[in-house]
């Protein structure tokens, strides 16, 4: 089993499919696989996850390669940007923010009001979305002074006209969600073996929290997922005891 190829890895999964077995049963086999082969690698004993490029067709959820995820020290090296414009430095901090630690998507970025922030009680608001619940989420400390200087010294100068938005750009026009989508990728630099983009912030922050303890009740309302089964996606196993129950109950067993 240790010495799986990718080939071997992709005759499996045929195989299961040929039982007839689901595609739910088969991404969840999957997935135990992957974090398996992770496992295999932190140790060194192997140098290659051979399951990390299977990508299943079947239904709409993406594997999450946890191999590939950011460590909360990580992420917060993206804070360190350089920027263009002095004007927008702290509304780029604030934005990055807002993908590192609340984990926010680019669409709830960019959706962003002025009356969604509560400084007094250090919250902003996040408003649902066909895929996302509404939520409140506390804000960090250093993200209270990002919002109170952008909002008292940069806001205003960028601002042309009356709107509750808010994040402007540097003509005063709405933010776009493809704007708040550079500022991640323009450091993928930071960790070129990586994959660095606003969707493995996310999930590195999701995965964060269950690797801090955190309960699944209550990741699943920090992400604002609409159902647990989502939630459950990003919860690691316990790579302390996976080899053991793998080698004993897996369906590839023992090589």
């Amino acid at each position: 089993m240790r010495d799986a190829r990718y080939k071997d890895l992709v005759e499996h999964i045929g195989a299961l499919r040929s039982r007839g077995l689901s595609a739910d049963h088969i991404r969840t086999e999957l997935a135990g696989l992957k974090q398996y082969y992770t496992y295999l690698v932190r140790i060194g004993a192997r140098l290659d996850n051979p399951s990390r490029y299977i990508v299943l067709k079947d239904g709409q959820q993406r594997d999450i390669q946890f191999q590939d995820l950011f460590s909360p020290e990580e992420l917060e090296l993206l804070l360190d940007r350089p920027n263009r414009y002095g004007i927008l430095q702290w509304r780029n901090k604030l934005i990055v923010s807002l993908y590192i630690y609340q984990g926010l998507t680019t669409g709830e970025i960019a959706r962003m009001r002025v009356s969604y922030i509560d400084l007094d009680k250090g919250s902003l608001f996040i408003l649902s979305s066909p895929r996302q619940c509404s939520r409140i989420l506390p804000l960090r400390a250093n993200q209270v002074i990002f919002l109170e200087r952008y909002l008292t010294f940069d806001r205003p100068c960028l601002l042309r006209s009356a709107t509750d938005a808010l994040l402007l750009s540097k003509l005063g026009s709405i933010v776009k969600g493809e704007d708040c989508h550079y500022l991640i990728e323009s450091a993928r630099e930071l960790f070129p073996e990586r994959t660095l983009n606003p969707m493995t912030v996310r999930q590195s922050v999701i995965v964060n929290l269950f690797d801090q303890g955190w309960d699944i009740r209550d990741v699943q309302l920090y992400a604002g997922h609409h159902y647990a089964s989502t939630t459950e996606r990003y919860k690691p196993t316990d790579l302390s005891t996976l080899q053991g129950a793998l080698d004993q109950f897996h369906p590839l067993g023992p090589r």
